[in-house]
């Protein structure tokens, strides 16, 4: 997986530590960073997240917490979404009930 150094810094007001000490600290807590590319004014961080870890750290949100937690820095709260408001239903109607026995 591949982390955006600027991106992750889109979620903090402080600034972060270098690429190279977030890859140290990535390394000895979170994945293996594989690399550390340079992309124009950007790095690249090269990750190897393990299957046990992916359902948090498969996205930048997941690792600015994970970043937020290691380093100590404050991270911004997202904006909150909110919920499509609820219709009036779709109406549904069974026609055998041999076949569908319950509905939810």
């Amino acid at each position: 997986m591949y982390v955006s150094y600027r991106w992750l810094q889109e979620y903090f007001d402080a600034p972060l530590p270098s690429p190279e000490t977030l890859a140290e600290l990535f390394t000895a807590h979170l994945f293996e960073v594989e690399a550390v590319v340079a992309k124009g004014n950007d790095c690249i961080f090269d990750c190897k997240v393990l299957p046990d870890r992916a359902h948090y750290l498969l996205s930048h949100e997941g690792v600015a917490t994970e970043v937020g937690v290691l380093t100590g820095l404050v991270r911004k709260v997202a904006p909150s979404v909110d919920a499509p408001a609820a219709t009036g239903g779709v109406p549904v109607s069974i026609q055998n009930d041999q076949l569908c026995r319950r509905y939810l």
